[in-house]
């Protein structure tokens, strides 16, 4: 988990920066740590900020959503 935005004292969502997830090594330990952090916080979905990939999909009961970097900054 590289970022963690808080609205007042709790935790209301989880970021994780990587450039590239084709690898599968480099993605399961991306995902391994996203979903860590959303079960420490009690959250149910993450955002994975990629350069160019697109996706969502549920790990362990927890929503997980690849967007890239322009389209976050766009979005947000």
């Amino acid at each position: 988990m590289d970022f963690l935005i808080k609205e007042g004292l709790k935790a209301s969502q989880l970021i994780q920066v990587c450039f590239d997830v084709s690898d599968a090594e480099t993605k399961s330990r991306e995902i391994r740590g996203m979903v860590e952090g959303l079960n420490y916080f009690d959250l149910s979905k993450g955002t994975i900020i990629t350069s160019d990939y697109f996706h969502e999909e549920i790990v362990d009961g927890k929503m997980l959503r690849y967007v890239p970097l322009w389209y976050w900054l766009l979005e947000n």
